[in-house]
């Protein structure tokens, strides 16, 4: 493009020394807030609240073998490995 107009910059402003630091912090927010992980939390099995005894005897009921109602693959059970927060700094 074309130059339009040029306009003075204060030194008092724009004649300082970076932070690093603070560089540092915003590109770390930054970044996290493009991954989207920030208050995502699943319950794992420890935290579901029920009952831990077995659902059905071991034997002679005729169905299949189960455990406590809680594990990931029943329904209303915890995740396996879901997402919870963390700092990714």
């Amino acid at each position: 493009g074309e130059k339009v107009s040029i306009v003075p910059l204060s030194s008092k402003v724009f004649d300082q020394r970076i932070r690093e630091d603070i560089l540092h912090r915003n590109v770390v927010y930054l970044t996290n807030k493009e991954r989207g992980f920030e208050n995502v939390k699943t319950k794992t099995r420890a935290e579901i609240r029920g009952s831990t005894r077995k659902l059905l005897r071991q034997k002679g009921s005729g169905r299949a073998r189960r455990g406590a109602a809680r594990v990931p693959h029943h329904r209303g059970g915890g995740k396996a490995h879901g997402p919870v927060p963390r700092s990714f700094e």
